[in-house]
């Protein structure tokens, strides 16, 4: 995380965290081409309301705009682990989000994306209003460019604040204010002490010339 920039963007901009109806279809890449390289990191975010993995890992998800879509895991033998990272978030209810998505149409008319590398999907442990509360949330009290940083619990800005000792991200006057802040941090602090969840959080969508964002 050394080095990235903390600057953190609301996921509700539709310019970064985008509908599957914005993510390019495949039948506008040429065949044999790589997909092109984006204009901004998008993202898309869904929350699943089907999981299925009896013949591949498959779901339906639900994006902002309220509209279904199908996301099918195709990742090869080589990639167990990014495979076994995902699984174990295959619940209904939980928020997928899926960087450079690529629309595809399956061989049954569903519409959807067709994953082949999980590195670039990840799968949250919240709901998407959620997910999304939790980033308002972030892009409030933890976006270290703003100095001094407030405090969670009473909303004063210090200069000397604890952190939170679960996820490290969120700061406190004392435990009075942790106490205080604990009924709205509680549901997101587990979440956040996945570091994948920190890295997307962290990610500087704006940034163009840095290496795309990658799960593990």
């Amino acid at each position: 995380m050394a080095g990235q920039k903390t600057t953190i963007q609301p996921w509700a901009d539709r310019h970064h965290f985008i509908a599957f109806a914005d993510a390019t279809p495949d039948y506008e890449i040429r065949l044999g081409d790589s997909p092109p390289p984006s204009a901004t990191h998008e993202c898309l975010l869904g929350q699943i309301t089907q999981a299925n993995t009896i013949v591949r890992p498959r779901l339906v998800c639900r994006d902002v705009d309220g509209r279904e879509f199908v996301v099918a895991l195709y990742a090869g033998g080589d990639d167990d682990a990014g495979m076994a990272r995902l699984l174990k978030g295959f619940r209904v209810g939980h928020t997928v989000a899926i960087y450079y998505p690529v629309g595809h149409q399956f061989l049954d008319a569903s519409r959807g994306v067709r994953v082949e590398d999980t590195d670039k999907i990840l799968i949250m442990p919240l709901s998407l209003d959620n997910a999304l509360a939790m980033n308002e949330q972030a892009v409030e009290f933890v976006n270290r460019d703003a100095t001094p940083r407030k405090c969670h619990g009473c909303g004063e800005a210090k200069q000397e604040l604890d952190k939170c000792a679960r996820c490290a991200l969120f700061h406190y006057c004392n435990r009075e204010c942790q106490t205080k802040g604990w009924d709205s941090h509680k549901k997101y602090c587990k979440a956040l002490k996945d570091e994948n969840i920190k890295k997307m959080l962290l990610f500087d969508h704006d940034n163009l010339n840095g290496s795309q964002i990658s799960f593990h």
